[in-house]
């Protein structure tokens, strides 16, 4: 008979599975508070959003909250940045690809889009204009506004990329129209009722093809 001992039988790893479950579940939470975020700012303005509103609507603590993010503004700023993707992720597919179509038929998609009567896209605008409402006073919101303004302009400077205008029309036009496209957002999320979703879609078009034509 052997005097060698039998192997000790191998304990199974659990260490990854659990370190991927402890960082989805971090992930989740981290989610779920940026959520509760924006619901407070929607309900009652950015001003007016403080960290024991939002610890509540998502049912954990002040103390857990700040742990996330450091602070009341970090957290409202990545919120707000978080929103800012989702609309531009959502008015590159309104518009759709650059695929030889005449980026006149893409920028008409991309404005019925933006005037859009369904709630998401109505949210995204409002979360839009209470960025602006306190960037001049808040650096990282102002940081958030710049960063939102710019890749908007992006969009729209990409779509116009193929009627081979020159880099000063272009810019010229793309400005123009992102400051017209969002002043009458401003009105549409005002619920103006001299500026309906419809009005605001027929001005949009008018100033694309008195600038750009047929």
């Amino acid at each position: 008979m052997s005097g060698d001992l039998p192997a000790a039988p191998q304990r199974a790893s659990h260490g990854a599975p659990r370190g991927r479950g402890r960082a989805r579940n971090r992930a989740e939470r981290r989610a779920m508070m940026l959520d509760a975020a924006e619901e407070v700012i929607v309900e009652q303005g950015l001003a007016q959003t403080r960290t024991a509103d939002v610890a509540q609507a998502a049912g954990v603590s002040n103390g857990t909250l700040l742990y996330q993010f450091g602070t009341l503004d970090a957290l409202l700023a990545e919120a707000l940045a978080r929103a800012e993707q989702r609309f531009c992720d959502r008015a590159v597919a309104a518009a759709g690809a650059a695929t030889g179509e005449d980026p006149r038929r893409r920028l008409e998609r991309l404005v019925e889009w933006l005037f859009a009567t369904d709630p998401e896209t109505r949210r995204l605008w409002r979360l839009w204009l209470e960025t602006w409402s306190v960037a001049r006073w808040n650096p990282l919101i102002a940081t958030a506004r710049q960063t939102q303004d710019a890749r908007w302009r992006g969009i729209l400077a990409d779509i116009v990329a193929d009627l081979g205008l020159s880099e000063e029309r272009a810019t010229a036009f793309t400005a123009g129209f992102a400051a017209l496209v969002d002043g009458l957002a401003v009105q549409v999320a005002l619920d103006d009722s001299a500026v309906t979703p419809e009005t605001a879609r027929e001005l949009a078009l008018a100033y694309a093809v008195a600038d750009l034509g047929n």
